[in-house]
């Protein structure tokens, strides 16, 4: 991996994760900026998450030999760390939206609430939306676990990270603008949808091409929804909205994987 990919990915990461990258990238080095290779290393980082949270399962699997008991910790340990690692507010920043919008915001005041989300001690959300939401994660994760189908779990995340990148074109609800300018956009378009789909192939496997083709077909589906919705609701987009919609879409394609699984 040239510099250029190293400073994009690690670009990426410090959009995307709230840990420090553990990884030391010569950033003296003067690169153009580069939006197109920003957003093909979104689901690679999404990937590399998935990753970590399929080695953490494996490994608490292996500690505790008891399944139903491994699943169920390894659900909630995900869980939570789902919340505590990704930037945005997750859960809290999806129910919050959901609230504001129940509410009669306009588009401003939604993404003002979101925004706040981050810097509020005490945000005011509905607790029953929140633990509805973060119970469905921590269920889908557990089942996944359960049925030794872990690697669902680094596809729901390569692909909900693919979400976010192809937000990145949309305009920004402050500017009316496009939040990331992109000089080849049909690069910008198909490169990460390249990279998802060969990570996912990989996870899988060849013999899921079926299970992959329509995991890929749920989440362009998806995106074209988060588009109407947000273009209907809101008007454009801002970091703490891409942020909700990742989280919706990781929902979404948790209980999309749900369904896959229990079909084999």
């Amino acid at each position: 991996m040239d510099n250029k990919w190293l400073l994009a990915f690690t670009k990426a990461w410090e959009l995307l994760i709230v840990l420090p990258l553990p990884l030391q990238v010569d950033n003296s080095i003067n690169e153009t900026e580069d939006n197109e290779t920003l957003s093909a290393c979104f689901p690679l980082v999404g990937a590399s998450i998935g990753i970590c949270f399929f080695c953490l399962s494996w490994g608490i699997t292996l500690l505790l030999p008891v399944r139903i008991a491994s699943s169920l910790v390894g659900g909630l340990l995900l869980g939570i760390l789902s919340e505590l690692v990704l930037s945005g507010g997750n859960t809290l920043t999806l129910t919050s939206y959901f609230q504001a919008r129940q509410s009669g915001c306009s588009g401003f005041e939604t993404a003002s609430v979101l925004d706040s989300v981050s810097t509020s001690t005490t945000p005011q959300v509905n607790q029953v939306y929140m633990l509805s939401l973060y119970l469905i994660k921590v269920i889908s994760i557990s089942i996944f676990i359960y049925y030794d189908r872990m690697n669902w779990i680094v596809v729901v995340y390569t692909l909900s990270f693919l979400v976010r990148a192809q937000m990145l074109k949309w305009n920004c609800i402050r500017t009316a603008q496009p939040l990331f300018d992109f000089q080849d956009e049909e690069n910008s378009l198909n490169l990460p949808w390249i990279i998802a789909a060969v990570v996912c192939v990989i996870v899988l496997g060849f013999y899921a091409l079926p299970a992959v083709a329509i995991a890929l077909l749920i989440t362009y589906f998806l995106i074209k929804f988060i588009k109407k919705t947000i273009d209907a609701q809101i008007g454009g987009v801002s970091g703490s909205i891409i942020s909700a919609a990742g989280t919706f879409s990781e929902i979404i394609l948790l209980l999309a994987g749900l369904a896959l699984v229990i079909r084999e």
